[in-house]
């Protein structure tokens, strides 16, 4: 592997696997994502050009989206049966968080502030992340980056489809209910109801269950926030971060109030 070199392995997921590694010309600690369908690479040849085409895209689109809040791609190889693509070694994920001490509100929101203005310069450039969640936002640096664009979607490419309809793309939890239709046709208001699962999250500290909101745990000043994130119809949601930005920070004014 050409200026890199593989050490211990950090993460093993269904179609990738992360191992720590380091830039051998500068010592720079770094992470590895190799694509590691190995199931399907003899048992379904289609599956697995499905899912390296999919990883291939991942590292285009990621790799082209510079902002402090989208993980960087440091070099990347499509050659060969494992492809893989170098980014900087993360500290944590927000779900690291999530799983300990609590933390206040303020805090809170400056994190999805973060993943907000993130999001918003990905939308701007046509790329839908499908797949916003807690482990993939990373905290690099002393910003929190959005990661994983496995399950992205550009809008403005006329690329092969490869993403079935009636076939789930994202994870449950976070997914709007869209995505369980035809997540090819999803927009923005789909990372939209992702954030807004998110904060809910992170206000209650509790993960939300599929069918609900936790309503009742929610600090009152951010109820209509969360609703409109996260309602059944994408055109009842905040069509655009900036929108969904101004609704918290308004909201985040009358909490401070109380």
């Amino acid at each position: 592997m050409p200026g890199y070199r593989k050490r211990a392995r950090i993460a093993v997921g269904g179609q990738a696997t992360i191992h720590r590694g380091i830039d051998v010309d500068t010592g720079q600690e770094v992470a590895l994502k190799y694509l590691t369908p190995e199931d399907s690479r003899k048992s379904d040849p289609a599956k697995f050009e499905k899912d390296r085409i999919r990883f291939l895209r991942e590292v285009r689109e990621q790799g082209r989206l510079e902002h402090a809040n989208i993980m960087p791609v440091l070099g990347f190889s499509g050659r060969g049966q494992k492809p893989w693509y170098a980014m900087p070694l993360a500290e944590g994920s927000l779900q690291d968080i999530l799983d300990s001490e609590r933390r206040d509100v303020g805090w809170s929101l400056g994190v999805i502030h973060e993943v907000i203005d993130g999001m918003e310069y990905a939308h701007g450039e046509g790329v839908i992340h499908r797949d916003l969640k807690p482990n993939n936002v990373l905290f690099l640096e002393g910003d929190w980056v959005v990661s994983d664009f496995g399950y992205c979607r550009n809008v403005n490419s006329e690329s092969l489809r490869i993403t079935d309809a009636e076939k789930l793309v994202g994870t449950t939890i976070y997914a709007a209910p869209e995505q369980y239709d035809d997540a090819h046709i999803v927009n923005e208001t789909a990372d939209v109801w992702a954030i807004g699962k998110i904060l809910i999250h992170c206000l209650v500290w509790n993960m939300p269950p599929p069918g609900g909101n936790r309503l009742n745990e929610i600090p009152p000043e951010f109820k209509a926030t969360v609703l409109r994130c996260v309602a059944e119809d994408p055109n009842d949601r905040f069509q655009n971060m900036s929108d969904l930005r101004e609704s918290l920070i308004s909201a985040f004014e009358d909490y401070r109030k109380e």
